[in-house]
């Protein structure tokens, strides 16, 4: 049974490496694969996978990559591969990923030998770093 609030969410957010504090939420955002998804009280059953992007809980919001979210009975559970605070993120760090990224996508096309799996996994990285480096921008997070 749910332990969310009668008009609320009960939001649980696990990641491999931790699990964050359980919340009561009117709205969670999050993005799916195949677009982002709003959940609000008595949200039908669903399941949908993670994609890169910026997870909303209320007024909370994380860099999530990858992993799944479920709704049932307004127990919201996120599974995520990978999950951040703004002030969690080096820019430094996200910018150097960056700058590897478009080095490995400028050198596929200078005709050697690649596999579709190299550029997708290229292509995924540099999503990740821009998401990172958008999203600490905007959030007005310090270096």
């Amino acid at each position: 049974m749910s332990e969310s609030t009668t008009s609320g969410l009960k939001v649980d957010v696990l990641t491999p490496e931790r699990a964050l504090p359980s919340m009561n939420a009117s709205r969670v955002n999050a993005p799916g694969v195949y677009g982002y998804v709003e959940i609000l009280h008595n949200h039908a059953p669903y399941i949908t996978e993670l994609d890169v992007g910026v997870l909303k809980v209320d007024n909370q919001t994380f860099f999530v990559s990858g992993g799944y979210l479920e709704v049932l009975q307004n127990d919201v559970k996120i599974l995520a591969d990978i999950i951040e605070k703004p002030e969690d993120i080096d820019s430094a760090r996200a910018e150097a990923a960056r700058g590897r990224a478009l080095k490995r996508l400028q050198d596929m096309s200078s005709g050697d030998e690649v596999t579709p799996l190299d550029i997708v996994r290229a292509q995924q990285a540099l999503k990740r770093a821009q998401t990172r480096i958008d999203f600490k921008l905007i959030s007005g997070a310090s270096h």
